[in-house]
Order: C-alpha cells, then sequence, then structure tokens
C-alpha cells in the first residue's frame, strides 16, 4: 500500500493534471490524501470525486514565500495522521508522473521497515546531483524524493521550514539509521512549476 499525500491550494488544472495521471497508474494499491487549506481548494478537490482533508493555515499566514519558512509543510503532519499502513509518498498540484509505472517502480523498490529515495527531476535539474548521490544533503532532496514507512513516518513531525524536506528526511534517516535506507537510481517524478512558490497558476 501506498499512502499518496497531495497538497493543493488554488491550483484546479494543476490538480486534475495530476489526479489523471495518478489514476491512469498501472499500480493500483493506493490511498490518496488531500489536503485543502481554503473552501475553493476544498470544492474543486470535492468535484474531482475525492474527500479534501481541510487543514488551517497558521493565523495571520501568507502562503507567498517567506524567506526560512513555508507553512504547507505543516500540512503534512495532518496528512500523515490520517495513514495507518504501508508507506507515504508525498507530491503536489506543480507536480507531474513522467510515465503510468511510477507507483509500480516505487512499489517494486521498497523494502520491510526501510526508507526509498528515488530521483527526481527539478527545476534545477535531477537530484540528488552527483557527487551527492547517496547522501542527505541540503538543497539536493525533495519531498518527492523519499517514500517511508507509515510507522516511521508517525515518529517525526515536519516544520515550517523553508527547507522543511531536507531537515524531516535528515531525521527519518537518523531515526533508522543509514543502513535502512535504500538508493534507487530511477526518477519518479518531475515538478513543473513556473510560478513563484504558493502562487496560483500562472
Amino acid at each position: 500500500m501506498i499512502n499518496i499525500l497531495l497538497r493543493t491550494h488554488n491550483r484546479p488544472n494543476g490538480y486534475n493534471r495530476i489526479l489523471s495521471q495518478i489514476r491512469s497508474q498501472s499500480y493500483k494499491d493506493y490511498r490518496l490524501f488531500i489536503s485543502a487549506d481554503n473552501q475553493e481548494t476544498g470544492e474543486y478537490v470535492k468535484a474531482s470525486g475525492e474527500i479534501p482533508i481541510m487543514v488551517n493555515p497558521p493565523e495571520g499566514a501568507a502562503l507567498t514565500y517567506t524567506p526560512g519558512l513555508f507553512y504547507p509543510n505543516l500540512y503534512l503532519n495532518d496528512l500523515i495522521e490520517k495513514t495507518e499502513e504501508g508507506y507515504n509518498w508525498i507530491i503536489d498540484d506543480d507536480d507531474y508522473l513522467p510515465d503510468n509505472d511510477v507507483l509500480k517502480t516505487i512499489s517494486e523498490n521498497l523494502a520491510p521497515d526501510k526508507v526509498a529515495i528515488f530521483k527526481m527531476e527539478s527545476i534545477y535539474g535531477v537530484i540528488p546531483q552527483e557527487p551527492f548521490w547517496e547522501q542527505i544533503a541540503e538543497g539536493n532532496v525533495g519531498s518527492p524524493n523519499f517514500v517511508v514507512p507509515t510507522k516511521t513516518a508517525k515518529k517525526i513531525k515536519w516544520t515550517d521550514s523553508s527547507v522543511g524536506d531536507y531537515l524531516y528526511i535528515k531525521e527519518i534517516v537518523n531515526l533508522i539509521g543509514e543502513d535502512n535506507v535504500v538508493w534507487v537510481d530511477k526518477i519518479i517524478y518531475c515538478m513543473d512549476n513556473p510560478c513563484q512558490r504558493g502562487k496560483s497558476e500562472c
């Protein structure tokens, strides 16, 4: 079982695209957990036939980029809390899947109680990059890179840091030990975000 944790905010087109790609996957043993932090977002998630998990931004918070902070990371704690078994994988509404066998590729590389770290294609190129392959390095890892057993994922909380993905997986690896990390030299995800962080579709 792969739990797909999907964040969306005011991007119905991006959301519908990634949802269509998820539904087209050849591997079907997955569950979707979708966060929505306002009524408009919740409505288009419902219109797609899915049930949103409504989350609340911190009081007075602005989604536009604030140096050092990115509070939507906190939504992942709400989504992880809803998962019960299997493995957790995080994607967003500005992402896309390169083919219909992404979930199959993930499932074939999972091992009991181990974290799998794959490659992703970002706006900065493929990461993790050489010479940092098989290393947890700030700026060289994103949340779609890693797939974490649910019971392990629940032991660490996400923060609102703009490098929250790095901090989270670093704590996970510190918890389970590097011997329990499987590095997979395959691209499972692509970022397609022409907008600045947090902005709606442009």
